[in-house]
């Protein structure tokens, strides 16, 4: 993961020392188990107990606050006064044993708290801020481990953290202003005076990023020209464990270039995978690279199930949990969605030790399946597909609609009701094919379904996919039908003549003819200089070219990144803060949860999912459809954590 290598530099300079006072380095002793607020506080037999008795302390040069090894101190330290050059004020521990553990417990905003102060070292201790809640932004504010800001103070000096653990920081995943959450935040602000921190350390501490909410690490300034600081980060540890399991290490980075996002300004950077991720166009010190900030963003996305999960049938066919009509592609949305980022490696909110959940669920799902013909029951609306036949039960009888609310569920293939389209065979013989080939040749879609359903239908008789040499026959056509210098199939939109008969060249291993105009073409729709939308135009030219990307095609690869990378700016733009989903609030924008797995293999050379698995579970389904018809939970195997995926 790619949270913050900062710059080994350090910029010296002059300043006024700490508040005169006493002659100061005084130790003030805190054990939380045999201390006492009624002592002096000022050796271990005198030790206080609470760390709310240095409130009322003026901090002098040279003084220290030292804390029992092994305790628990909870609450919020925010000590007062400025040390001075040669002498800084310290915290830190005493005696033998683990690290002291600093706790927020989400009760404080911040656990330490330094604002314009200096000559400060802070080490050997154990920072939280947690209450051990979930991901959910319900409810929550802005919480942090140790904030230190300086605001139109000059040059704030000499702030070393050092053997620091910082763990279990939670709060509010979206920005307040410009403000955020995270582990260790460092900010300038102000605009009267020109602030910046000066000999700045981190050293040798440990960050357990996967309990970090939001940044580990961030350093940044309101002075967009200059430099928040220069800071030595040396011997650090981050446990890599990262918000979601499209993280890699930087070092394990294939492409020369990182691409980075700049919060404050909104816009993507690259640099080289070996520098500082320190912002070219503010200062910004801890950006996080694009991927990063998606599967941040993915991760707090399950939330949005929380409130349908418990609903009879409303997960299932609602258009959005708010909805109150029911929408025919509501349910294949919903579940493409879940796949999609279940894929990718995320733990869904339940799992399967949350039995009776997903079991009311089940039961739900099989009061709404059709006696008649073991189909579930949808009512139509105005999004059924042309030519669609609503039955009095009320579900769309045709093909393409079973393939949609009914095939997400299968766990092996099925061949569809009599009567549905995709069960009369338009590829049983040549002429047929050639016939209904020629009289659909713009349906891109339809044409990848009747391919796919002669196949299923040859499998289903135990024969395979070329047994009659009709799959071989729709390929050769599809081939002669290419155009000779853009590369698409026979319809010219992206989503249609590239997109949709890529599902089958992927599918069967086809060779891809005339890859290098194909590349061409799908760059040259970009906007701005990266892809648009918010739904197929968005996500399926990417997976054109993840899909050329995975057969080893690196055409203009770099040219590609940057589009791709940018194009993480698009699915930005399409995110709600206040839900933690796409505008809209509705399971039809599951494509730009997709996108992302396009985005992998064309910046990280991992392919999580291919497309011809996104639309149903075959591999490790949740539920299964039995064969009346009704639907079991299985004991469902979850992605292994970063598995490189394929369909």
């Amino acid at each position: 993961m790619r949270w913050l290598v900062l710059p080994a530099a350090i910029l010296s300079g002059l300043l006024p020392g700490g508040a005169a006072g006493r002659a100061g380095e005084t130790a003030y002793y805190v054990d939380s188990v045999r201390g006492s607020d009624d002592r002096k506080g000022t050796s271990p037999q005198s030790a206080w107990k609470s760390l709310a008795k240095l409130d009322g302390v003026q901090l002098e040069p040279g003084d220290r606050i030292l804390l029992k090894a092994g305790g628990m101190f909870q609450g919020c330290l925010t000590p007062k006064g400025s040390g001075a050059e040669g002498k800084p004020i310290v915290i830190d521990k005493y005696g033998r044993g683990p690290r002291p553990i600093l706790a927020g417990q989400g009760k404080v905003e911040n656990t330490i708290r330094l604002h314009n102060q200096q000559h400060w070292e802070i080490r050997n201790l154990t920072v939280t801020n947690t209450d051990g809640g979930g991901w959910n932004d319900k409810g929550r504010v802005i919480r942090r481990a140790l904030y230190i800001t300086g605001e139109d103070a000059g040059d704030v000096k000499h702030i070393h953290l050092k053997n620091l653990e910082i763990r279990d920081v939670r709060g509010m995943y979206r920005f307040k202003g410009n403000q955020t959450n995270g582990g260790v935040i460092c900010q300038v602000t102000g605009k009267a005076k020109k602030t910046r921190f000066v000999d700045m350390r981190i050293e040798g501490c440990v960050f357990r990023t996967k309990s970090i909410d939001r940044y580990p690490v961030v350093v940044t300034s309101s002075w967009k020209k200059a430099p928040a600081c220069e800071v030595v980060w040396k011997n650090n540890t981050l446990d890599h464990a990262g918000r979601a399991y499209i993280v890699i290490p930087a070092d394990q980075w294939p492409r020369k270039l990182v691409y980075y996002l700049d919060p404050e300004v909104r816009k993507v950077f690259p640099l080289d995978k070996t520098a500082a991720p320190v912002s070219p166009l503010t200062g910004r010190v801890g950006c996080e690279d694009v991927m990063s900030e998606l599967a941040a963003r993915l991760r707090r996305a399950w939330h949005f199930y929380e409130p349908t999960r418990l609903r009879d049938g409303q997960w299932l066919f609602r258009h959005s949990p708010t909805h109150k009509e029911y929408s025919l592609f509501s349910g294949v949305y919903a579940l493409g969605t879940f796949g999609e980022l279940r894929c990718m490696g995320f733990t869904p909110p339940w799992n399967e030790d949350d039995g009776a959940i997903l079991e009311k669920w089940i039961a739900a799902m099989n009061r709404h399946i059709d006696p008649k013909d073991n189909l579930l029951k949808g009512p139509s609306g105005p999004e059924a597909p042309h030519g669609s036949v609503v039955s009095k039960a009320g579900y769309v009888s045709n093909g393409y609609a079973w393939q949609l609310r009914n095939r997400v569920f299968m766990a092996g293939s099925y061949v569809p009701p009599v009567g549905s389209m995709t069960t009369e065979d338009f590829l049983r013989d040549r002429k047929t094919a050639l016939k209904w080939l020629n009289a659909n040749r713009m349906r891109s879609s339809w044409i990848t379904r009747v391919i796919h359903n002669h196949v299923e239908i040859l499998e289903s008789k135990g024969l395979k996919p070329n047994h009659d040499g009709m799959l071989e026959f729709a390929h050769s056509w599809l081939e002669s039908n290419q155009h000779p210098r853009h590369g698409y199939w026979i319809n010219p939109h992206i989503n249609s003549g590239l997109f949709k008969i890529m599902i089958s060249y992927q599918r069967y291993g086809w060779t891809i003819n005339r890859k290098k105009e194909i590349v061409d073409y799908v760059m040259a729709h970009t906007r701005g200089g990266r892809f648009h939308g918010s739904g197929c135009s968005l996500f399926d030219p990417m997976h054109v070219l993840a899909e050329l990307r995975l057969r080893g095609f690196d055409y203009r690869s770099e040219d590609i990144d940057a589009a791709v990378a940018n194009s993480a700016l698009t699915i930005l733009a399409n995110w709600d803060e206040k839900t933690n989903w796409w505008k809209g609030n509705n399971w039809s924008g599951k494509h730009n949860f997709g996108a992302p797995l396009n985005l992998a293999p064309l910046l990280l050379d991992q392919p999580y999912m291919k497309i011809s698995t996104i639309y149903n579970w075959r591999e490790t389904p949740i539920v299964t459809r039995k064969k009346d018809g009704t639907i079991r939970r299985n004991k469902v195997v979850y992605q292994t954590r970063g598995f490189a995926f394929g369909g």
